[in-house]
């Protein structure tokens, strides 16, 4: 079980993720997000993530993958945005 469900759980859900990933922006400089299948692709200023469900794109300046852990990874950077392409 994830950290992220069982924050879920707390605030009455079920611990399921409704959408197949959860996302925690901290003052969009680091992104910690859970639910990863693949990572497609890394650059400098795009990353493109697989969930079990959709395909993410978060956008920025600097950006680079500090952490990935099983279907968790941390992305540091000044990040301008998140995407659900598919």
């Amino acid at each position: 079980m994830s950290f992220l469900s069982d924050v879920y759980k707390l605030f009455g859900g079920g611990g399921n993720l409704v959408e197949g990933f959860s996302i925690v922006n901290i003052d969009g400089h680091a992104l910690y997000i859970d639910g990863i299948t693949r990572i497609l692709q890394i650059n400098d200023d795009c990353i493109r993530l697989a969930t079990r469900k959709c395909i993410l794109e978060i956008v920025g300046d600097s950006l680079s993958v500090t952490q990935s852990i099983n279907d968790s990874i941390v992305i540091i950077g000044d990040i301008v945005g998140v995407t659900k392409v598919v």
